[in-house]
């Protein structure tokens, strides 16, 4: 499991003795994006009213450093990952901004709060002030557009997936930093063996893939003695 997702767990609270719905209801990120471009990371994205925006921090500036952790050697997913923990809780980042010859160090606070809506699927809500006002952003629901198995029972295998679909919701929720906005369709290849669940997806994310897998260990699928595959796209609607 990479490191990035180890501190993520660590830091809500404690992490490691959690389950996936219990990371999901203390997860919490800032509003902002960043992606790799000539050997930097870049901010592409700020979040209105989120105290990044109230920080300072444009599209086009530069993050050098996440809290004591330089970025030069750090993956988009990884740097993203890192910006995610506990609601409420702050990180500091050293920004250079666009056009500037010296950087700054900046704190935020992880006041974009990703939170289980009803049915199972994947909402945020952003609280301003921390313990007062809060507002709903949009949610986030998932439903199996497509199937191919290599081999057994077809329809079983898609009523086992389609009661999944809030856990695929949940676990694109949690982990949206990691996809492109412009993404509706997602791909995942299941590979059951019979005691264990190995996952792929596309676009590629380690932890979304970490994510499903294990709560596709709850789906009742089969435990063939001979390796299983499963070829799905799922189609995301953000609400």
């Amino acid at each position: 499991m990479p490191l990035a997702f180890l501190l993520i767990l660590a830091q809500i609270g404690g992490g490691l003795g959690q389950t996936p719905n219990d990371v999901v209801q203390d997860a919490g990120r800032i509003g902002l994006e960043l992606t790799r471009r000539a050997g930097a990371l870049v901010v592409t994205k700020v979040e209105q009213g989120s105290s990044v925006e109230t920080a300072g921090i444009k599209i086009g500036d530069q993050v050098l450093r996440i809290d004591l952790e330089a970025t030069s050697s750090m993956g988009e997913s990884t740097a993203n990952a890192s910006l995610r923990g506990s609601f409420g809780t702050r990180v500091t980042l050293m920004v250079l901004p666009r056009g500037a010859m010296l950087p700054r160090s900046v704190d935020v606070k992880r006041d974009i709060h990703v939170y289980l809506a009803p049915g199972g699927g994947i909402g945020r809500e952003k609280n301003e002030n921390a313990d007062t006002e809060v507002h709903a952003r949009p949610v986030i629901e998932t439903s199996l557009a497509k199937l191919e198995i290599s081999r057994g029972d077809e329809t079983a295998i898609r009523m086992s997936l389609e009661r999944g679909a809030p856990d695929v919701a949940t676990c694109v929720g949690v982990n949206q930093a990691l996809l492109p906005n412009t993404v509706d369709d997602l791909g995942v290849t299941f590979t059951l063996r019979k005691e264990s669940i190995s996952v792929k997806t596309d676009p590629a994310a380690s932890e979304l893939s970490s994510c499903l897998g294990t709560k596709a260990a709850g789906w009742k699928l089969p435990s063939p003695k001979k390796p299983l595959v499963i070829t799905t796209h799922w189609a995301i609607q953000r609400k």
